[in-house]
């Protein structure tokens, strides 16, 4: 079954990616429902296409290069391709955190645009009890996250230390 299946038919699923601690301590300050955009130099095409099948998604964050998980939020919208200047994109540049405000779509000088995408976060918080990553299983093939998984983002399903996962093929 291809990823575009699988993401259509798991209501379960769920985003894990990285950011930075100080700005999920900052998110995670804010008042719960505040929404809050980040951005990325990939394109989330997974990501949103489970945003747009399924609503909000679970979204689970590591820091760095840390294997551990120790935020939680709720993906509340996806954005491929912002374009500078227009509506929908100044409008979510201005729910951006107060340092990242300036940042703008990391634009380079030859009228490229770095930033792949934007998403929205609401409800960041820290989790109590972090957990490694491992105990992530990747939608695309029922695995476990690599505890030496360092890319940008992956989907998986929803964690629960409770729920049995699908057997690994």
């Amino acid at each position: 079954m291809s990823l575009q299946s699988k993401i259509k038919t798991t209501p379960n699923c769920a985003v894990f990616c990285r950011n930075y601690q100080q700005h999920l301590e900052d998110a995670s300050n804010k008042n719960p429902e505040e929404r809050i955009t980040f951005r990325s130099y990939l394109k989330w095409t997974s990501a949103e296409l489970a945003v747009k099948t399924h609503g909000h998604r679970k979204i689970y964050f590591a820091l760095g290069e840390d294997s551990l998980v120790r935020y939680e939020a709720i993906l509340e919208l996806v954005e491929l391709d912002p374009k500078p200047n227009t509506h929908l994109t100044n409008n979510l540049l201005e729910k951006c955190l107060p340092s990242t405000q300036n940042e703008g779509l990391w634009e380079k000088e030859n009228g490229e645009i770095g930033v792949k995408t934007l998403y929205v976060i609401s409800h960041c918080h820290k989790l109590p009890e972090p957990f490694p990553q491992t105990k992530l299983i990747k939608l695309s093939d029922n695995r476990p996250i690599d505890e030496n998984f360092i890319r940008s983002y992956v989907l998986v399903y929803e964690y629960n230390s409770g729920i049995a996962y699908p057997a690994v093929e």
